[in-house]
């Protein structure tokens, strides 16, 4: 008997542990190797924020239409309203939408494969200074992605 492959399957993984191990086991989940994390702009801040590389307002706005989980976006909106150089603690994220701090990974994960699939290649523009763990965006990113949440009523 051959399988139905035009269903729908949906798969639920529960990932227990500190942060390091939960990283380590997603990166090996999505088949993510340490160079592309470290390409993703997963850095250490020497005391200077790199800039990202350009991102239009259509290119995000493209991207935002692609980002099909609410929390994502809801998640990327709130982190916008704290952009560099302060930047958003990674702690806080969660709760400031009234998620789980075991739900942001995958939230976090939902808007980075937006990004691979629609701009493969193109480099992320959220960054994460592991010194301080903040989510540090671009000032005028930032005022994009507000605009962007805005408009959508988040």
């Amino acid at each position: 008997m051959l399988a139905d492959t035009t269903s729908t399957v949906e798969v639920s993984l529960t990932v227990r542990g500190n942060l390091d191990q939960v990283a380590e086991m997603m990166r090996r989940v999505f088949g993510v190797s340490q160079d592309e994390q470290e390409q993703d702009k997963i850095i250490d801040n020497d005391d200077e924020t790199p800039l990202p590389e350009v991102w239009s307002r259509e290119d995000l706005a493209r991207l935002w239409a692609e980002i099909y989980n609410r929390d994502a976006r809801r998640l990327l909106a709130e982190m916008a309203t704290k952009p560099a150089p302060n930047g958003y603690p990674v702690s806080s994220l969660g709760p400031a939408i009234g998620i789980g701090a075991n739900m942001v990974g995958g939230k976090l994960s939902s808007i980075g494969f937006a990004r691979k699939r629609v701009f493969p290649g193109k480099k992320d523009f959220r960054i994460v200074d592991n010194g301080t763990w903040r989510f540090m965006l671009d000032p005028q990113i930032a005022a994009i992605i507000r605009d962007l949440a805005k408009a959508e009523g988040l």
